[in-house]
């Protein structure tokens, strides 16, 4: 995501503040203005003249209490949603995420939920904590899909999955959020992360909102955002559209597959150790073997 701007300024001075709380060496604020416009000129831009919003998390510091503004956007976020949400995220396994989505899944004039995933963690920690907990919170999603309008894929290329490491949410094409932010736990309170949003007040914000989330379901299906939005409007609905356009994909090795999870009973409930390797907020446990310092 570019932006210009008091966006661009606003992301430089949490920039500068990070690097001087990491490194103690303070740098020169951003200038007011950028001589000559730095706007790439090839670029065409998605949005002029909307607000931007700014969501940060950083744990608590000395003399510096902890901010949780992405946790606060994502939570407002699906619970706003009432016709589709739309995800892109390296991992889920956040309880509240799952807890909000399960309760648009039940209501009979819920939300459309497409949702976007690497389809294998990495690593033994990963794999223990990350996608056991992704899958249990799938089936917790499944169970609570009493309408057929969730889907939880991911994307194959050429007969061989696709790393997703994006991060996205679109609400009822009213709402964008793009940032660094995973909807795990310690990306809610443990790490720093910066995420930009941007609600539509009016027509044209939407339909570039709506434009971008049918760009990216044509890139998955190697079709074009036209295709999407007829598919869309003959079945009414963006996960039964995606359906109607994943066939011809799915034939030549290609598209979207639903995650094994989904089809497979198991557990609901996050594994033993979620709270060391997946925590909400910093702990220290050898605190135990720490002196108080003699000042």
């Amino acid at each position: 995501m570019i932006v210009d701007g008091p966006a661009a300024r606003a992301v430089a001075q949490i920039a500068r503040a990070r690097w001087t709380r990491a490194t103690g060496e303070s740098l020169a604020p951003a200038p007011e203005r950028a001589q000559p416009d730095l706007w790439p000129e090839d670029l065409e831009p998605d949005f002029a003249d909307v607000d931007v919003g700014v969501a940060r998390t950083a744990p608590a510091g000395p003399g510096e209490a902890e901010i949780r503004e992405a946790e606060a956007l994502t939570r407002a976020c699906l619970r706003a949603a009432r016709r589709s949400v739309y995800i892109e995220a390296q991992y889920m396994t956040c309880a509240f995420v799952g807890a909000l989505l399960a309760q648009a899944l039940r209501r009979p004039d819920g939300p459309d939920v497409m949702v976007l995933m690497t389809h294998e963690s990495r690593g033994f920690a990963e794999r223990l904590v990350m996608g056991r907990n992704r899958d249990r919170l799938m089936r917790r999603l499944k169970r609570a899909d009493l309408h057929d309008r969730l889907r939880i894929c991911y994307r194959v290329v050429a007969g061989e999955p696709l790393m997703v490491h994006s991060k996205l949410i679109i609400v009822d094409d009213r709402f964008l959020r793009i940032g660094s932010s995973n909807l795990n736990n310690r990306s809610m309170g443990l790490d720093t992360e910066c995420d930009l949003a941007i609600e539509a007040r009016e027509w044209r914000t939407r339909a570039a909102i709506a434009d971008l989330r049918r760009r990216l379901i044509g890139e998955h299906l190697a079709v074009s955002p036209l295709d999407v939005a007829a598919q869309e409007a003959a079945t009414g609905s963006m996960t039964r559209g995606i359906d109607a356009l994943n066939g011809a994909a799915y034939a030549q090795g290609a598209g979207l597959r639903c995650f094994e999870a989904l089809a497979s009973p198991g557990p609901v409930r996050p594994v033993f150790g979620t709270g060391l390797l997946d925590p909400a907020r910093p702990f220290e446990p050898l605190w135990f073997l720490k002196r108080k310092r003699k000042r």
